[in-house]
Formats: C-alpha cells, structure tokens, sequence
C-alpha cells in the first residue's frame, strides 16, 4: 500500500519515501522515538533503511511523512500498520519526532488526517492503538478523536526500574 497525501490547516501526510532518510536518521536517536516504537536502541544504516523501505512496499503498512504545510519541514511519522484487511482493521501511530514540534496541539490534526485516509480511503473498520500511561499527550489527543478505551493491559512495560501501563484504544467506523 502506498498512501494517498492528505492536507490539512497547517499539515499534511505524505506517502513515506527516502527523500526524509535525514530527518529519520535524527529522530530514531530520540528517546521519546525510541520508547514510543518499543526501541531500546537508536535505528541506524541499513537497519533504518530497511523500516523505511517495509513502510513503502508491504501490504500491511501504510506509512507517512507528516509535513507542515508552510515550510515543507518533515516534522514527524505517521502510520497504519499490522493492517488486517479480512477484519478490516489496522493499528494506528503517530510520532511528533522533531521536540521543536511536540507540545504544541499539533497530534489533533495530524491523527484526523490520518484516520480521515484510513476511513475513507481504505475503508477501515476498525483502528486501535496502545498509548502508554505516562504519554497524557496522546492519552488526550486519541480521545478527542473519538476513540474509547477498551483495556489496560497493566505492567505492560518498564523504564529504569518503574512499570507503566498501556491504554489499548478503538475507533469504529460507523460512517462508511
């Protein structure tokens, strides 16, 4: 699957491609990148390369740029992956991966752009996403968007000794 651009206000999602290999090299030396992708080390050479390439080739992933409109700067990711066409179901995730840009009530637009392709696009039924206790951010921006919780799987990770929990949304598809 490849990706549709979607605009809007300020942002828009674009099909991933090696044109921001750069900024990923970047982002994927940071610790919220890292924590927040299940990494216990920075992605780097041909290991980066390779996720980069399985977001723009693979049936099961549908991966984005997320580019402020005004500048042309890559600011971020955005994806659907473990997508389930038989269910019709897909995990969605979102990282503000330049800090310049996090903090800044940008994940509201950026997940609405992103749920907008998979809903209209590819017709999903189905998104759920696992946020971790401690991002209240994102624990906040998914439920603006409409997802409901719908468990906790408890100790469900750790860092430096302390456990956290992780919140497993889901976003029905009601309209189409």
């Amino acid at each position: 699957m490849k990706g549709k651009k979607t605009v809007g206000n300020r942002f828009y999602i674009s099909p991933s491609s090696q044109k921001f290999l750069p900024e990923y090299e970047n982002w994927f030396k940071d610790d919220l990148v890292l924590r927040g992708m299940g990494l216990n080390e920075p992605l780097e050479g041909s290991a980066l390369k390779k996720w980069l390439r399985s977001g723009i080739s693979s049936p099961e992933v549908v991966r984005f740029e997320v580019i402020e409109k005004s500048t042309k700067k890559a600011i971020g990711f955005c994806m659907l992956h473990d997508i389930d066409e038989s269910a019709s179901s897909a995990k969605i995730a979102l990282y503000i991966a330049d800090p310049v840009y996090r903090y800044r009530s940008f994940g509201c637009e950026i997940l609405n752009l992103l749920c907008k392709y998979a809903l209209t696009e590819l017709k999903i039924h189905s998104l759920w996403c696992e946020i971790p206790s401690y991002n209240s951010g994102a624990l906040s921006v998914f439920t603006k968007q409409g997802f409901r919780l719908v468990g906790v799987r408890t100790h469900a990770g750790k860092i430096n000794d302390k456990y956290y929990n992780l919140h497993i949304f889901e976003l029905i598809n009601k309209v189409y």
